[in-house]
């Protein structure tokens, strides 16, 4: 099965963005793919979320040791104990990332995707890192709109 990671904003403000992941995480649970993400809030939740209720499969790599830090709704919780290092095993698990809004940590997991020479899909309208990343348009990123275009993009390059 095709692992999706998804890298995003760990607290969000913007019910929009929160449904926008969520439709994210519903789209790649009915095309039978995995979600890898970092298990925690804000993007994390609300695309796990999406994949649970299509009863779909997800991974969240913890930062720490502690199951319980998860969201509610990850499938598989992998800790690590790694802190923020554990970025860089999100994005490596993943054969395609998809960028929702997002900082630091976010941008963290953007250049290690594009370091691996791996397609990151951004959605723009998220604003954040997604925004940010597309403006400069390196080789390997592919804007698109809305969820379902995500989920069209990632049939394309698989």
């Amino acid at each position: 099965m095709t692992q999706i990671g998804v890298i995003g904003s760990g607290i969000l403000e913007d019910e929009s963005i929160y449904k926008i992941a969520y439709e994210v995480g519903r789209e790649i649970a009915l095309n039978n793919f995995i979600l890898i993400c970092g298990g925690k809030g804000g993007v994390m939740e609300a695309v796990c979320k999406g994949v649970k209720d299509a009863n779909g499969i997800s991974v969240g790599i913890l930062p720490s040791i502690d199951k319980n830090e998860a969201n509610d709704f990850v499938t598989i919780k992998i800790p690590t104990n790694l802190g923020e290092d554990r970025n860089y095993i999100v994005v490596q698990s993943s054969e395609i990332v998809i960028c929702i809004a997002g900082q630091v940590g976010t941008k963290i997991e953007a250049d290690y995707t594009l370091k691996l020479k791996k397609p990151l899909i951004t959605i723009p309208r998220t604003g954040g890192i997604s925004l940010e990343i597309t403006k400069k348009r390196p080789k390997s990123v592919y804007p698109v709109n809305n969820p379902k275009e995500a989920i069209q993009k990632v049939l394309k390059l698989i």
